[in-house]
């Protein structure tokens, strides 16, 4: 949940959240005959995440099952 390139013990690290954002494609799942979901979801989720201890901002962006993350501050 926090940055990859934090150098922290994670014990140390109180994160929060500051909202989420999804869009809302029409996407309906499709499944193989063993009720595997085949293809992935188009949909982006943008989640704002701070850490109280360090104050690192960072931007989660999903979509396809994949996650960027995106830092700024120190």
């Amino acid at each position: 949940m926090r940055p990859p390139s934090c150098e922290r013990d994670p014990a140390e690290c109180r994160i929060v959240s500051h909202g989420m954002s999804r869009t809302l494609l029409g996407w309906m799942p499709t499944y193989d005959g063993n009720g595997r979901q085949i293809g992935r979801d188009p949909n982006i989720t943008t989640e704002d995440m701070e850490c109280r201890t360090c104050g690192r901002r960072w931007t989660e962006r999903t979509q396809y099952g994949e996650t960027a993350i995106s830092v700024e501050g120190r």
